[in-house]
């Protein structure tokens, strides 16, 4: 996995991202080691989407608010 620092901007790659902490091979700086991905939030969206669906047009409702919950969720991004 290739890591790019937030303090020198160079990109570093690590092997095994369960042994924390990495350090910047240029600058010495922390690295985020800290992997984002949209896999929960489109979840959620596509939970959060079906339950609103179904509640106002029954099971149509229901699938078309769970399918669009899940494409709008998919690119969402929770954390810092």
């Amino acid at each position: 996995m290739e890591v790019q620092c937030k303090k020198c901007g160079s990109v570093n790659r690590i092997q095994n991202v369960s042994q924390q902490p990495y350090r910047c091979g240029k600058c010495g700086a922390f690295l985020p080691t800290s992997q984002q991905s949209g896999d929960t939030s489109q979840a959620v969206g596509l939970i959060g989407g079906a339950a609103l669906g179904a509640a106002i047009g029954g099971p149509v409702g229901a699938i078309v608010g769970g399918v669009l919950g899940a494409i709008l969720g998919k690119e969402g991004k929770g954390g810092s």
